[in-house]
Parts: structure tokens; C-alpha cells; sequence
């Protein structure tokens, strides 16, 4: 590369972070919609359930201005992101409405590819600019140590604490990574109301507790999260309804890390969902559109969720 070309890069680099100004990557360990389906509910039976999940994210942002002089400067960044992960649980319980309890672990895929691009024109001449990047890989854990069910009735409640740990594989500088190189910590609580062959209304929240990334003294800040769905059955064994989640940063940016200054990210999402039961299996899709977004890439993600007790 070129010294010109270098420059550009650079060029590109800073605009990419200027028009995704919220959270360092773009991104948070949240995912849209991810635990909405049956949030509070904990197997009666003492067992280990297996999950499989594939999400695949799509998105952009653009912006358009004027500089001094008459001219103009076009931006655009694209972020395509996708998570396959790999879930184990195991519950300890009794058929009836007693307290249950667990742990989870979580394995994660992912993949992430990134582009910027900049044009100008000031009448003389055209300046392009283009900046891509990509990772793939082992992204970062997350477990539940101890989570603790009841059920009472219908209603199912579950709450516990998530740990992401920094076990993704990370490049400073770069716009496209596999990990965040930070810890987070969420308290989270389920609520369900479950009537089988009939319905299922169930709401998770959860809140991000995220350390500073110390390789950039970058602090994202923290996250409220809150996933749903309310769905209806056709028969016994396919169900059909609405998802949709909420994602605010609490907390703005900070650190020296944070050189475009104090911003908060915001997105909601709201689409269609499908569940179809044969056996002991279950299998799910979903798709979440952006109805709302802030500071962040817009677009959607589309998800395929395969679940089985073993």
C-alpha cells in the first residue's frame, strides 16, 4: 500500500467510528432477541438440555455532508456478523412447582466482517477511500455458575448472573474483531406464562455490567436489554407470534479510549417468530428487523434455534 493509499485508510478508519460513534466495535456481548423464547422457564426434570443457535446480522450506516467550500463528503460503513453457538445446560429439579436450579455454558462461533468506504467531491477531482476487515472464530464465553427457577402454575420465573469472559481473539485497531477483550457481568431475570397447545407470553431483562477494555482504555459503559415474545399455538406442536427487544446504553462512553466523546447506544427490534416441537425437540426461527437505532449500525438479524433434552 501506497503512502496515499495509507492515508486513506486512515481516513477511512476514523470515519468508520465516526458514523457507529456508541460502543467500542459497534457491538456489545447483548445479542437482539437471543433469550426471549421461554425466558423463565427451568426443566421440571433433573437433565441436560443441549441448544444450537445460529444468528446472522446485517447492517449499515451512511451519512452525507457538506463540507466548507461546497464540498461533498459521502460515508458509509457495513457490518455483517454472524454467532453459531453452542449451548449446554443442566437443571436439577422435580416434576411439580418447586425451586430449581442450574448452570449454563455457552460456546460461541463467530464471524465479523466490516467496511468503510469514503468518497469526496469537491468539483476538481473525486477521492476514494476504503477500508475492510474480517475475523472469524472462537468469540467470547459466557457461563451461569448458579440460576435458580420457580414455578408456579403457568407462570415460570428464572434469574441468575451471565459471564462473558474475554476469550475471543482480539486485534487492537482493527474494525472487525472475534472477541471485546473485556469482562461482562449480567444480572438477569425471566418471567414466563406458558399454557402448552395454547400460548406463551415471556419477557427477559437483563443488565450489561461491562469492564473497561484496558488494551485501549475504552469503556463502552453499561447496557439494559429486554427480549420478548408472545406467541400462539396453531396445534400442539407449532406455535406463532411476535419477538422484539429493546437495547439501551445506560452509561455513555468513556475513557481515553473514547476520543469521539460521550455517546449511548440505542436499538429496538421487533418480527415474526415460528417454533415447531417434534419429540423432544424444538426447532425456531425468528426474524428481528431495526425499528430504531442509535449511534449504531441499522439492519436485522435472522435466527435458527435447535434445542433437545439429553
Amino acid at each position: 500500500m501506497n503512502s496515499r493509499r495509507l492515508f486513506l485508510a486512515f481516513i477511512a478508519m476514523g470515519i468508520f467510528h465516526g458514523v457507529s460513534r456508541a460502543e467500542e466495535g459497534g457491538r456489545g456481548h447483548t445479542l437482539a432477541g437471543d433469550k426471549a423464547s421461554f425466558a423463565g422457564v427451568l426443566p421440571s426434570e433433573t437433565g441436560t438440555t443441549f441448544r444450537f443457535k445460529m444468528m446472522f446480522y446485517d447492517g449499515d450506516v451512511e451519512r452525507d455532508t457538506t463540507l466548507s467550500r461546497g464540498q461533498q463528503r459521502y460515508v458509509e460503513y457495513d457490518r455483517a456478523f454472524s454467532s453459531t453457538q453452542f449451548e449446554l445446560a443442566y437443571v436439577k429439579g422435580e416434576p411439580g412447582e418447586d425451586w430449581r436450579y442450574g448452570f449454563e455454558i455457552c460456546m460461541p462461533l463467530v464471524y465479523e466482517s466490516a467496511a468503510a468506504y469514503l468518497y469526496q467531491n469537491n468539483a476538481v477531482y473525486d477521492v476514494n477511500a476504503y477500508l475492510y476487515d474480517y475475523e472469524g472464530g472462537l468469540g467470547d464465553i459466557s457461563f451461569i455458575p448458579v440460576m435458580l427457577g420457580k414455578q408456579m402454575g403457568a407462570n415460570h420465573f428464572k434469574t441468575g448472573v451471565r459471564l462473558y469472559a474475554p476469550t475471543g481473539y482480539y486485534r487492537q485497531g482493527n474494525i472487525a474483531q472475534g472477541g471485546l477483550n473485556y469482562w461482562t457481568y449480567t444480572p438477569f431475570l425471566g418471567i414466563s406464562h406458558v399454557v402448552p397447545g395454547q400460548r406463551e407470553i415471556s419477557l427477559y431483562t437483563g443488565y450489561d455490567i461491562r469492564e473497561r477494555n484496558t488494551d485501549t482504555d475504552y469503556d463502552s459503559g453499561d447496557v439494559f436489554h429486554m427480549d420478548a415474545v408472545a406467541a400462539i399455538y396453531t396445534d400442539l406442536y407449532t406455535a406463532v407470534g411476535i419477538t422484539g427487544s429493546l437495547y439501551q446504553q445506560t452509561q455513555a462512553d468513556s475513557g481515553t479510549g473514547a476520543v469521539l466523546g460521550a455517546f449511548k447506544a440505542q436499538t429496538y427490534t421487533l418480527g415474526p417468530i415460528i417454533r415447531h416441537t417434534s419429540g423432544n425437540m424444538s426447532f425456531e426461527f425468528k426474524w428481528l428487523p431495526e425499528i430504531s437505532v442509535k449511534n449504531r449500525t441499522e439492519g436485522s438479524s435472522f435466527w435458527v434455534n435447535f434445542g433437545t433434552p439429553f
